[in-house]
């Protein structure tokens, strides 16, 4: 329909994109308005900053909606094509990742670090910050995955090789990850607490000291620090 009235396909992209554009950013505007009245009527700060913090990752899909809206007017080779496909497709798999970090990062962590604050121990503030980093981890791996097997790269050769050698450190950090596990057990089931006298053996006995990631400190009746392994 577009073609009968401009007749260059650059000019007629161009004003494709700039429309689309201005479509989708009216849009976010007002969803961004209803979205303030809506937050400024909770007592919790944690939606405004997530309205604030989306603003921008919003616009950027915005702008790749525009593009790919675009695309189709302009007459490329099926490999410049696919090339751009690729390039915004993998704009959207980063920028979706982001997303979900934001979102994760406001919503789930802020709620947990908000639980770890009463409690008296500093465990579970340690658990918190190993699950925040798997978090990470895991955003950044399945992203890059993604986007790997959208320029074609085959990505099975490297899922197995991702799984041998997870097999291998988990493995090796079978011991460490076994304390870590049972330390955050001991925790959310309050099987102990700091102050708490305990009696392991006859060798092995007094009050809980600390509670640590991977071991319990006890003081013995003689005043010795005993360290003993969480599992």
């Amino acid at each position: 329909m577009l073609e009968s009235y401009i007749s260059n396909q650059y000019l007629r992209s161009l004003t494709v994109f700039v429309l689309v554009f201005l479509i989708t950013r009216i849009a976010l505007v007002i969803i961004k308005k209803i979205s303030i009245r809506l937050t400024s009527k909770t007592k919790t700060n944690i939606d405004d900053e997530l309205v604030a913090k989306l603003e921008m990752p919003l616009t950027i899909i915005a702008f790749l909606v525009s593009l790919l809206v675009t695309l189709p007017e302009l007459t490329l080779s099926e490999g410049v094509n696919e090339f751009a496909l690729n390039i915004i497709y993998s704009a959207f798999v980063i920028i979706g990742a982001y997303l979900i970090y934001v979102i994760t990062n406001l919503i789930v962590i802020t709620a947990l670090k908000k639980f770890a604050k009463r409690t008296k121990s500093k465990i579970d503030d340690t658990i918190i910050s190993l699950f925040h980093s798997v978090l990470d981890i895991a955003l950044v791996i399945i992203s890059l995955l993604y986007i790997l097997a959208l320029w074609g790269v085959e990505i099975t050769p490297l899922l197995a090789g991702l799984g041998i050698a997870g097999f291998a450190i988990a493995l090796a950090l079978q011991p460490v990850l076994s304390n870590i596990f049972s330390g955050a057990s001991l925790i959310l089931d309050h099987t102990i607490r700091v102050g708490d006298l305990v009696y392991l053996d006859a060798n092995t006995k007094g009050k809980i000291d600390r509670i640590g990631l991977r071991s319990t400190k006890i003081r013995t009746f003689a005043n010795s620090l005993i360290s003993v392994p969480n599992s």
